[in-house]
């Protein structure tokens, strides 16, 4: 399952829909429709708090320095694109850590 990631030059982009004010942070499902990933804040969306929870909360999921991961799309709406900048190495093993996320989390 690949969908709610595109693999790019310098890095792979992120396709979630965020929900605010969670009691804490989880991805808590797949959006099939929609081809994103759902995840939970524990943070209100309010002057960009839960964009800078959902940073934090990716970077220690996935092992990475808040500085590689930015939100490119969706700052003030739920449905986000997040970029994460990786070298082509990176890239090819976080793409199979994606992969193995997912059939962890949501299978």
């Amino acid at each position: 399952m690949s969908d709610f990631y595109q693999i790019k030059d310098n890095g792979i982009e992120l396709y979630l829909v965020i929900s605010a004010n969670g009691r804490k942070n989880q991805v808590i499902g797949y959006i099939c429709e929609l081809q994103r990933l759902k995840v939970k804040v524990a943070s209100p969306p309010v002057d960009g708090k839960a964009n800078e929870i959902l940073i934090k909360y990716l970077a220690k999921e996935f092992s990475f320095p808040k500085s590689y991961i930015s939100v490119i799309k969706g700052k003030t709406t739920k449905f986000k694109t997040i970029f994460i900048t990786l070298d082509s190495a990176e890239v090819k093993n976080f793409r199979k850590k994606l992969d193995l996320y997912y059939q962890e989390k949501l299978e």
